[in-house]
């Protein structure tokens, strides 16, 4: 399905079905540690230290009820982060707790891999442990408020029952505490995800209906945007060809060539697989970039037709062809495009159209996503790093 991610503001969400949304604490994929190289310098060991004390205590500072992220007026707590990352490592680990790290460094202490590291050391590991952790999962619930929220500005509400089905379907034959124990979640916690996923779902079927219609406008208008990337026909070439395993096979095979036998006739008996793409030793619409053996390409787009070349060397035998007919590139007319384009314009222009509103969309909720320091992800307002040029987030 097409990736995008969404949301709204408080006002407009209070009293909606959406609004439990908001409280999701959904599924968070579980990070796990990776071990340390090989230890660098005093002086990079003393800035990665450093680093790692600052942000501890930038986590430290924020009190469980107090608001890491805000998305409009709306909170994302420390409570419901540290929540969230629970659910993600479905208790495989604890959670490393900041500022000090006391249970992450004595079990860290304890371990073969970083036995005899100091006590700042430890304390960074685990410092890169909790960020591991909290990236993903505060960006998990940075979506679902998005999504809520553009739910809410969309008029789209959840419908009870399909929600009841999916959960079912999610529990299955097992009992709720078994589901429970395999997922990490509530049942509460598994409610609101189904929430989610069929808001998700609604906004993007409500995007799909808005796309521009296949009009002979919209189709001549894709045309001639596009028609120097898709409806330019390179140059192709039709030739006979064969493969042989040694240079000695080419040659006789050159020899029956010109004794007057044909190519189809000599393929049928050269015990070697032949190019995938040939039937019976002819090669229909060849173009540059089929063969990635670059003697050979060369050789055919450089031969005229008629002309016997051979053999060519390649790392998996040797060729003998022949070119018999060279298509020159040409640029497709409206009228040549448009048989293919009425089958494949709907798809593109919903593509389009639904990428448009992915852009328009980030945009907009990333600007009313505020982030503490020590809390900032690439969902952020306040985020600087490089961002991807779409982002996925499932839709």
């Amino acid at each position: 399905m097409v990736a995008i991610v969404l949301a709204r503001s408080r006002t407009v969400l209070l009293g909606s079905r959406a609004f439990a949304v908001l409280l999701t604490l959904a599924t968070v994929a579980g990070c796990g540690g990776t071990s340390p190289g090989s230890q660098a310098g005093d002086a990079a060991e003393a800035q990665a230290i450093n680093g790692a004390r600052t942000a501890s205590n930038q986590y430290a500072a924020v009190k469980l009820t107090e608001p890491v992220t805000t998305v409009g007026r709306l909170p994302i707590t420390r409570a419901m982060l540290q929540r969230t990352m629970e659910v993600g490592i479905k208790g495989r680990q604890e959670v490393p707790e900041p500022p000090k790290y006391t249970a992450c460094v004595t079990r860290l202490r304890t371990s073969q891999e970083f036995s005899g590291e100091g006590q700042a050391l430890l304390r960074a590991e685990c410092q890169r442990r909790y960020e591991a952790l909290m990236t993903p999962a505060l960006t998990n619930l940075i979506d679902q408020l998005w999504v809520a929220g553009e739910a809410a500005e969309m008029n789209i509400e959840i419908n009870e029952a399909e929600v009841e089905h999916a959960l079912a379907r999610q529990i299955g034959g097992r009992t709720f505490s078994r589901a429970s124990q395999q997922s990490g979640e509530t049942l509460s916690e598994m409610r609101r995800r189904q929430d989610y996923n069929q808001l998700t779902e609604r906004i993007y079927r409500a995007v799909d209906t808005t796309a521009p219609k296949a009009t002979s406008f919209q189709l001549e208008r894709y045309y001639r945007e596009h028609k120097a990337r898709f409806f330019h026909h390179q140059e192709e070439r039709d030739l006979h060809i064969v493969r042989t395993r040694s240079k000695a096979e080419a040659a006789k095979v050159l020899d029956q060539l010109e004794s007057g036998r044909s190519f189809a006739s000599i393929v049928e008996h050269v015990p070697i697989s032949q190019p995938i793409d040939a039937f019976n030793g002819l090669f229909l619409g060849l173009t540059p970039g089929r063969f990635v053996e670059l003697p050979l390409a060369h050789a055919i787009f450089r031969a005229h037709p008629g002309e016997i070349v051979g053999p060519v060397r390649i790392p998996y035998g040797y060729y003998v062809f022949e070119v018999t007919k060279i298509h020159a590139p040409h640029q497709a007319t409206l009228a040549e495009a448009e048989p293919g384009l009425r089958k494949e314009l709907p798809t593109l222009l919903r593509s389009e159209h639904l990428a448009s509103f992915v852009t328009a969309f980030r945009k907009k909720w990333t600007a009313r996503t505020d982030c503490r320091d020590g809390f900032v992800v690439e969902d952020c307002r306040q985020f600087k790093g490089t961002v991807a040029a779409e982002k996925n987030h499932e839709l």
